[in-house]
């Protein structure tokens, strides 16, 4: 019973490591190579703000590691056709990563905009 609890909430854990890590991938290589860390956050929370409606740029690359991801991915459900190649190895996790981090900075660099955060950050009030 204890086994077969820890074999499906490892499973379910690896199902959360290949959704979040091309968004991490994403909002890290934004936070710290493409804004550097400078956000106007009074922007997020407007449509006509900074940012706009949505980041298509962050997520073509979300959706660009997703796809990286899949012929690596080992679960119960699914084994993807390079696993075998890496001897049952599941990488998807490290291609899905650098996928989604090499699309986006390529976006930001070849598509000027908010992705370089051309306007200016707004006064805060302190």
């Amino acid at each position: 019973m204890v086994s077969a609890l820890v074999t499906n909430l490892t499973n379910f854990l690896d199902v959360l490591l290949l959704i979040l890590i091309p968004w991490s991938a994403v909002n890290l290589a934004d936070y710290f190579l493409v804004r550097r860390g400078r956000y106007d956050v009074a922007s997020f929370f407007t449509a006509d703000g900074a940012y706009g409606w949505f980041a298509w740029r962050g997520l073509l690359a979300y959706t660009a590691g997703l796809a990286a991801e899949w012929p690596f991915v080992s679960q119960p459900a699914y084994t993807g056709p390079l696993v075998r190649i890496l001897g049952g190895a599941d990488i998807s996790w490290l291609v899905g990563w650098f996928a989604a981090a090499t699309v986006y900075l390529l976006l930001a660099a070849l598509s000027p905009g908010t992705a370089r955060h051309d306007r200016p950050i707004a006064a805060t009030a302190r």
